[in-house]
């Protein structure tokens, strides 16, 4: 008797971050910089204070909601 395959889906965006996979849209150092007017060596100073990022190999990126409720809560 022959079993019939299990068909699997791709997760969607949700239920992947959901998981603690890296959410979709991210953004690049300088993308964040240039968005907070601040130069690429500040924003590397926030990093040293806990902003928010994720490793993807040897690059760091950055979900912009993420940054923003970080940057609120250090006023």
């Amino acid at each position: 008797m022959s079993r019939t395959p299990t068909i699997r889906f791709a997760q969607p965006a949700e239920e992947a971050t959901k998981r603690g996979r890296p959410k979709k849209h991210l953004l690049k150092l300088q993308d964040v910089a240039d968005y907070l007017s601040i130069s690429r060596t500040t924003l590397y100073e926030l990093l040293k204070h806990g902003l928010p990022c994720y490793r993807v190999g040897a690059f760091r990126r950055f979900d912009l909601d993420d940054v923003m409720v970080w940057v609120r809560a250090q006023n």
